[in-house]
């Protein structure tokens, strides 16, 4: 949940993943590659999307990614947007490649992902809104980059505080947003309670208070360090 823009979705994702190479170092098991297909779904009733990704890393903090997802959005409304100019519904088709690493330095943590993709708008003419980044993309398809960075640090075993940063940025239509929170987490078993806020710098470079709430349930985790 977020209260600006403002916005409720539920994730659900599931893959497998395979080791391709290990170290035989006892001492050194954290360092491994592994290839992870997955997917995923997400909604919050009018944005529907399905997506299937494939990470592939050559160690076990840093991987690469690709993938594709096919939104399906009946939204009347979104944000601050005029949904009589911009396109706001219909079928958003994104394929995107990117690339996260994680690192840790005692009880700091630093993790980092970046995001490219294409997204283009099935048969609806005209500039569309992008509400994953609350952005603008010209007509039929538009370029997007986002990266997401967060530094942290654990204060026990439960708990964790730090800055997350979200940057992106529309590659025609060139209009940005950026998202600045401090966060605290708490984890529980299989079971993570984020709570985190601060500023959105949206695509009129107003800052407007926003706070963020994620509450994730992690089956058997495997080989991603993500």
């Amino acid at each position: 949940m977020r209260s600006y823009p403002v916005g409720l979705l539920l994730i659900s994702s599931m893959g497998t993943g395979k080791k391709i190479w290990d170290s035989e170092d006892s001492a050194r098991s954290y360092l491994y590659g592994y290839a992870r297909p997955s997917i995923a779904f997400q909604t919050n009733g009018m944005v529907n999307t399905g997506k299937v990704q494939l990470d592939l890393a050559p160690i076990s903090f840093l991987s690469f990614y690709l993938g594709s997802a096919k939104t399906y959005r009946s939204l009347k409304k979104m944000g601050d947007f005029n949904c009589a100019e911009i396109v706001c519904e219909g079928q958003l088709e994104r394929h995107y490649v990117g690339a996260k690493m994680g690192l840790q330095f005692g009880t700091y943590f630093f993790m980092n992902d970046y995001r490219f993709e294409k997204d283009r708008v099935l048969k609806r003419p005209g500039p569309f809104a992008d509400e994953q980044a609350t952005l603008i993309g010209r007509e039929r398809y538009d370029y997007l980059t986002q990266n997401l960075s967060v530094l942290g640090k654990r204060i026990t075993d439960h708990w964790s505080v730090g800055i997350l940063n979200q940057y992106s940025q529309m590659h025609y239509h060139r209009n940005t947003s950026n998202m600045l929170l401090m966060f605290g987490e708490y984890g529980w078993d299989k079971w993570k309670y984020f709570l985190a806020s601060g500023v959105f710098k949206n695509l009129q470079h107003q800052n407007i208070f926003s706070t963020l709430l994620m509450v994730t349930w992690q089956g058997e985790k495997g080989l991603t360090l993500f």
